[in-house]
């Protein structure tokens, strides 16, 4: 009874293998002829966002040829592309070997000047070089209107060389923090009037180095901590000796990280 029920076992496994390969077989044979399982068209939401023949260079290997493995291997194509173009992509199927790409640019947030180069900053932190050739592929990507941010060579690298994959990559960059720093600055109304802002440590700590746009030449630069919250009372006292008639004239250099105290300076700048 037990050999029995053995030997149906085999058969059944056997069949099953049989059945599995006439299946391939006939699929195969219907793709060959007919190309059933080839990628269609993949279209794109916004229309000409991108260049078709790179979502096509970007697909999973065999995808091209057998569509089905765009189900599972969807998040390639989006890290392939994402990785060298500034966009963010989502893959829907939409019918049969039918595909709809939704592309949204990356919005730069800022500039950000290191290592000889400038960069763009998104809000959500990727960062890629403002030369980068395909800035001009994606359309839909602007330059940002608040001032430069010098980040400077004391300061932690923002990018980690060492697992940087394309030409897009996700920042070290404190931005949450940055975002704070532009924040306070528009409020005051500072962000027109500032030509860059330079970040250092000083002491253990993050420094601003703000640099001011001024009538007839003059410079104004205001040295200051990181913490947004000390600003508005700067402000006033910055706004109070920008009305001194005594300095309209010269370049000021301010100093504002010593707790109770500013130093005024009128010097070359």
């Amino acid at each position: 009874m037990v050999i029995s029920q053995q030997k149906t076992k085999k058969k059944w496994k056997k069949g099953r293998i049989i059945l599995f390969f006439l299946i391939a077989g006939f699929l195969y044979g219907l793709e060959q002829r007919y190309h059933v399982f080839r990628v269609a068209n993949i279209s794109y939401v916004p229309d000409n966002i991108l260049e078709q023949d790179m979502v096509w260079r970007a697909m999973p290997e065999k995808a091209a040829v057998f569509w089905p493995i765009l189900f599972w291997r969807s998040d390639v194509l989006k890290s392939e592309i994402e990785h060298y173009y500034p966009v963010h992509v989502d893959l829907k199927s939409v019918g049969w070997g039918k595909f709809r790409l939704n592309v949204i640019p990356l919005e730069p947030y800022i500039k950000v000047y290191w290592s000889g180069m400038t960069w763009y900053l998104s809000d959500e932190g990727k960062i890629w070089r403002v030369s980068l050739g395909a800035n001009a592929l994606v359309h839909g990507i602007e330059s940002p209107k608040r001032p430069l941010l010098v980040w400077g060579k004391d300061m932690p690298i923002p990018i980690n060389m060492d697992k940087q994959r394309g030409d897009i990559t996700q920042s070290s960059l404190p931005v949450q923090r940055i975002k704070s720093w532009y924040h306070e600055l528009d409020r005051l109304g500072w962000n027109e009037k500032i030509n860059r802002v330079t970040a250092i440590r000083s002491e253990g700590r993050f420094v601003l180095k703000l640099e001011f746009k001024t009538l007839f030449e003059k410079k104004m630069v205001i040295m200051i901590n990181d913490d947004p919250a000390e600003w508005q009372s700067i402000s006033q006292a910055v706004s109070a000796i920008q009305r001194d008639r005594s300095v309209r004239s010269e370049d000021l250099f301010i100093d504002t990280t010593y707790k109770g105290k500013l130093i005024v300076r009128s010097r070359d700048l």
